[in-house]
């Protein structure tokens, strides 16, 4: 499984879906179409959300054993609460086991845009705070488990698509 991380609006999905036309034998799993179908809440949610979160995701998420190809897994190393952002902690990545773990970003601009867009009111020096967090937290992930990681912009499929062949 490579995990494919970033901020809410920041591109992920774009990028995996790219992938997937090049790639078809990848399966692209979204953490928050998992929670929806479990009546979770996305936002906006609570310290003690996140974690309720990640336990019904771990619970409900397909294994990869079952599954032939690469699967492209879409979700978050940082989550935004209530009260702000939230790190995962080390037993979701854990629990999750990527083979290698991927940032997606963008220009803090666009994303603020993107979120605009959705009805949130985030502006580009807040996302880029957020997008800074993400990405350090996603690579600490990494190298505490010793596994590839990588930062691309989105729709980079050129970068991606290396841990793909």
């Amino acid at each position: 499984m490579i995990m494919i991380v970033g901020i809410s609006a920041s591109g992920k999905t774009y990028t995996i879906q790219r992938l997937q036309e090049q790639f078809p034998n990848t399966h692209h799993i979204r953490a928050s179409s998992i929670l929806r179908a479990a009546s979770r809440p996305l936002r906006p949610i609570t310290e003690k959300d996140v974690f309720e979160n990640q336990r019904v995701l771990i619970e409900n998420l397909p294994r990869p054993l079952s599954l032939t190809g690469t699967v492209l897994f879409d979700g978050h190393a940082m989550i935004e609460t209530t009260s702000g952002p939230m790190l995962l902690p080390d037993w979701v990545f854990d629990s999750l086991t990527p083979s290698s773990i991927v940032c997606i970003v963008d220009s803090p601009a666009i994303i603020s845009e993107r979120r605009h867009a959705r009805g949130w009111s985030t502006t580009a020096s807040e996302v880029e705070a957020l997008q800074e967090l993400e990405e350090a937290h996603a690579r600490t992930q990494a190298k505490r488990m010793e596994i590839p990681y990588l930062k691309a912009l989105a729709g980079d499929v050129a970068a991606v698509s290396q841990l793909l062949q």
